[in-house]
């Protein structure tokens, strides 16, 4: 859950400072319209296996695009976010703490109790402002408001970002045994969609999970020669 919330704030950096980190990750300039392609035919009859293969596409695209030699060093680079990590680092360390605490000892103490009371947020004088959040879960929400990015110290319940993020995908389905494609311009969605609960334990933990959203369809026919490397891709 951290690692994902942790990923929706950098991509919403990596949206709005792309240029200051470009030539960390790729070797061009604008953006590279992500491709997908299927079979299998209209999407509506895609099965579960035919999902998989293509998210697992989807990553190969991205994999491609930034390129394998600059993946190597992705653990080992901190790409201009040193004014975020910081501020993460000590949070995060708590987290493994928990749970090493409680492995080892079987016992919280109170120093990681009140780590986790300070969460969303911080008594001040007795009280709470209700449309405040000061917890340490708001350095999760980088400040991308100004010329540089920045960290909250508190944020307005207004202003936490949406935990479902997007990306625009287009989606190719071939029909008719590869004589026509079907082009579709889909979103591709993922993050938090909400929170179940536990009905022994009550206790209470998110929904995470993604979604391709078809917006509308083009379709054209397809070159001998494009039918001929289709089939060999898909049926050979």
């Amino acid at each position: 859950m951290i690692w994902i919330l942790f990923l929706q704030g950098y991509s919403r950096f990596m949206e709005k400072y792309s240029e200051l980190v470009r030539s960390e990750y790729v070797d061009f300039k604008g953006k590279v319209n992500l491709q997908v392609e299927s079979g299998n035919g209209h999407f509506n009859n895609y099965n579960k296996q035919t999902w998989r293969s293509i998210i697992a596409e989807f990553v190969n695209k991205i994999k491609m695009n930034i390129g394998e030699d600059k993946l190597e060093f992705f653990s080992k680079k901190e790409f201009g976010l040193n004014w975020w990590i910081k501020h993460l680092l000590p949070i995060i360390d708590k987290i493994v703490m928990t749970k090493w605490s409680y492995d080892y000892n079987k016992k919280i103490s109170a120093d990681i109790k009140n780590f986790w009371k300070d969460m969303v947020r911080v008594k001040f004088n007795g009280a709470y402002n209700p449309t405040i959040i000061d917890g340490w879960i708001v350095k999760f929400f980088p400040d991308l408001e100004g010329n540089f990015p920045k960290v909250y110290d508190s944020i307005d319940l207004n202003k936490v970002p949406n935990q479902i993020i997007s990306c625009p995908v287009e989606l190719k389905g071939y029909l008719n045994g590869c004589a026509s494609i079907e082009k579709y311009n889909c979103d591709f969605v993922s993050g938090f969609y909400g929170m179940s609960q536990d009905e022994k334990t009550f206790n209470v933990r998110p929904v995470i999970g993604y979604a391709l959203v078809v917006d509308k369809k083009e379709s054209a026919p397809l070159s001998e020669n494009d039918k001929k490397d289709l089939i060999n891709k898909y049926f050979s």
